[in-house]
C-alpha cells in the first residue's frame, strides 16, 4: 500500500521571504507518521525531464493531503498549488507565519481557501502544529469521521481549461430538452461553475453538481453531465440549476408539473416579468406541444389543466 503523501506549498525563494525552516520542520513532522505518510517537498525530490510546471502541479494533483505555510508574501507558483488543491478536493492544512503586515494577495487567498487555519510564532511552534492537525486528520480516517469526497479534480481542471477558451459545451439534462443545447463556460472555481448562453445569461450550477465531463472528439462538442438538472423558467428567460434530477419516464421532455385553474394565479414579480417580456398564454394537447413553448413557473414546474398543458407563444 502506498503511503499517504503530504505535499508542502509554500514560498521557496528566499531572496523574497526565507521559509526553509519551517519547510524542514513540516518535512520533519510529517516523517514522523512513517510509514503512514511521506512528505513531497520539491527541493527533496530528484531532478526529472518534466516541464517544471507539470512537475510540482502533478504532484498536488496526486497528494493525498495539502499543508500550505503562509509568510507575509505570495508567489504565483503557490497561488498555482493552492488553486490546483482547491480544484482536486485536497484536505488542506494551512499555517500562517505571524508578521507584521501581511500581502493583501496572501490574505485573500487564506480566505478562498475556506478552513480554519493556524498562527504560529517560530518553527518549533509550527512543528508541533503540525503534528496534532496531521495526527487528528489521519485518526479522523481511521474512524471513518470524515467522509470520502467525490473527486471533482479532473472534471473541474477540465472546466477551467474550457473555460480559458469560452469552449461551447453541451449541458444535460435540461427541462425541457433543449434543442438548441449550447452554454460557454466562463468561470470555474471550488464553489460553482459558471456558464453562459447567448453571451449574457449567466447559469451557476454548484461545483459539486458536475457528475461527469465527456468529451467524443476534438471536433464534437464536449458534453456536461450535472446531479440535477437545468431549468428554464419562462418569466425570467433563462436557465437555473435546480437540484432535482427530472421524472423518469418522461415522455414530453418537461419534467414535473402540478395542477393549476384554468385561469392560473401567478405571484405579482412574475407578472412584472410576463409584462417585460408579452407572451400570449394558452393551454394545449401534450401531443400538440412540438413548435410551442411549455410555460415553466418559478418552481420548475410546468402547469397542467387536467390533461392540458400551459404554453405560451411569443
Amino acid at each position: 500500500m502506498e503511503p499517504y503523501r503530504v505535499f508542502i506549498s509554500s514560498i521557496m525563494n528566499q531572496a523574497i521571504e526565507d521559509l526553509s525552516a519551517e519547510r524542514q520542520v513540516v518535512k520533519s513532522a510529517v516523517e514522523r507518521f512513517s510509514p503512514i505518510t511521506v512528505a513531497w517537498a520539491f527541493e527533496a525530490e530528484p531532478a526529472s525531464p518534466k516541464p517544471l510546471l507539470d512537475f510540482y502541479l502533478d504532484a498536488v494533483k496526486t497528494c493525498d493531503a495539502f499543508v500550505l505555510i503562509v509568510g507575509q508574501n505570495l508567489t504565483k507558483p503557490v497561488q498555482n498549488e493552492v488553486q490546483v488543491a482547491l480544484d482536486y478536493r485536497k484536505p488542506m492544512l494551512a499555517f500562517c507565519k505571524r508578521v507584521a503586515q501581511r500581502d493583501p494577495e496572501a490574505q485573500d487567498l487564506l480566505q478562498a481557501m475556506d478552513v480554519k487555519y493556524d498562527l504560529f510564532a517560530n518553527a518549533v511552534e509550527l512543528h508541533e502544529m503540525i503534528r496534532q492537525s496531521l495526527g487528528g486528520h489521519l485518526l479522523g480516517i481511521v474512524r471513518g469521521q470524515l467522509a470520502l469526497e467525490v473527486q471533482l479534480g479532473d472534471r473541474l481542471a477540465q472546466l477551467r481549461g474550457f473555460a480559458r477558451q469560452h469552449r461551447v459545451v453541451s449541458i444535460f439534462p435540461t427541462i425541457p430538452i433543449c434543442r438548441y443545447n449550447s452554454f460557454t463556460v466562463e468561470e470555474v472555481n471550488h464553489n460553482h461553475v459558471r456558464f453562459q448562453k447567448n453571451g449574457f445569461a449567466n447559469v451557476y450550477v454548484p461545483a459539486e453538481r458536475i457528475a461527469a465531463v465527456l468529451e467524443t472528439g476534438s471536433h464534437e462538442r464536449p458534453s456536461i453531465e450535472v446531479e440535477g438538472r437545468l431549468q428554464w423558467i419562462t418569466a425570467r428567460q433563462n436557465w437555473y440549476f435546480r437540484p432535482e434530477k427530472p421524472p423518469s419516464p418522461d415522455p414530453w421532455g418537461i419534467g414535473v408539473g402540478r395542477q393549476a385553474p384554468r385561469e392560473p394565479q401567478f405571484s405579482e414579480e412574475t407578472l412584472s416579468l410576463l409584462q417585460a417580456h408579452p407572451c400570449q398564454i394558452e393551454w394545449s394537447n401534450p401531443e400538440s406541444l412540438a413548435g410551442r413553448e411549455v410555460f415553466f413557473d418559478e418552481d420548475g414546474k410546468h402547469l397542467a389543466n387536467g390533461r392540458q398543458i400551459l404554453t405560451c407563444t411569443r
